[in-house]
């Protein structure tokens, strides 16, 4: 019969109760007789399915005096109430006990009958498993109801709902709620949490087209430039050219008239424009095809030196000087 009866369970506490089984310093009779009280209470609650009360009765019974019934009927109430891994550590505190032979019936029996619900119960227990999908859990911590845990070791939880959460310095927290039956298990996998792998082995491969434009932004910048000086030096200098064709009319002699002087100082300043503009977007020019010649598109960008290849080119620039202009780079 898989639970004590109760009449088993007064003759234990009968016994429990027994002036003749105390030990000196143990408790009074006074006491014993208000631990078979509470006992008597509690299997009257345990009846009714009043199952928290009926641990709490039971708990202070034991508190009081010592019996296997209960331990017994302690891990039942929790059984009852779904919280299947506090009932094994009852049974297991009862299991753990050495009776004596000698020891009244009910105390062996109450254990025996420990020995065959644990069993039972063992195979009740549900458990989850959490594993990062892809990369590595590095730097990841877990918590299931809040309690830290380890990533591919099986969590052991009583039956119902539980809440999986997964936080990490540079990842967004992750969370999971998953309703668990008697004896189920669950392997919880997580997508998109992994962190990078610090054992990973890292990898020389630039990225597809990664190479090209790194290398055909700066020499493209430099085509564009020289082309908007060219255009600006032709602008300028045919506005100079008409400047100074008008100013030949005006003045077939030299020298000319004071009031044409500031058409002249026009002419002059188109034609040094002009060819400022020319100037820089001829070295532009120059510039962007040097940069294509000693890195060429499709280059792999590296600072180490390769054997038969100019280094690369990592910037050029244009410098105005008293004497003209200069352009320089940097490998």
């Amino acid at each position: 019969m898989r639970w004590l009866s109760a009449a088993l369970l007064a003759s234990a506490l009968a016994f429990a109760a027994s002036p003749s089984l105390g030990q000196p310093g143990g408790p009074s009779p006074a006491e014993r007789q208000a631990a078979r009280g509470l006992a008597d209470e509690g299997l009257g609650l345990f009846n009714t399915e009043r199952y928290a009360e009926a641990f709490e009765r039971f708990s202070k019974a034991e508190g009081i005096v010592h019996a296997p019934p209960h331990l017994l009927f302690m891990a039942r109430c929790k059984d009852k109430l779904g919280a299947l891994l506090a009932a094994r550590e009852h049974y297991a505190r009862l299991l753990a006990e050495q009776i004596a032979d000698d020891a009244p019936a009910p105390f062996r029996e109450a254990q025996a009958a420990a020995r065959t619900e644990k069993a039972a119960l063992e195979a009740r227990i549900a458990g989850v498993t959490v594993v990062v999908a892809s990369g590595s859990s590095a730097g990841l911590s877990l918590t299931v109801d809040g309690v830290a845990a380890t990533f591919g070791k099986r969590v052991e939880l009583d039956p119902g709902d539980h809440r999986v959460a997964v936080q990490g310095p540079g990842h967004p927290g992750v969370e999971r709620k998953l309703r668990l039956a008697d004896g189920q298990h669950e392997r919880v996998s997580l997508e998109g949490v992994g962190a990078p792998d610090p054992l990973a082995p890292p990898t020389d491969e630039p990225s597809p087209g990664g190479g090209v434009a790194a290398n055909v932004i700066g020499p493209a910048a430099l085509f564009g430039l020289g082309a908007l000086g060219l255009a600006v030096g032709t602008g300028t200098g045919v506005a100079a050219l008409g400047k100074a064709s008008e100013l030949k009319d005006l003045c077939p002699s030299s020298p000319c008239a004071p009031e044409n002087e500031s058409l002249a100082t026009s002419a002059r300043g188109l034609g040094h424009a002009s060819t400022v503009s020319f100037v820089v977007g001829g070295l532009a020019l120059a510039g962007g095809a040097v940069w294509m010649i000693l890195d060429p598109p499709g280059g792999a960008a590296t600072d180490a030196p390769v054997e038969g290849r100019a280094p690369a080119i990592r910037s050029l620039a244009l410098e105005l000087l008293p004497g003209g202009l200069r352009l320089r780079g940097a490998m």
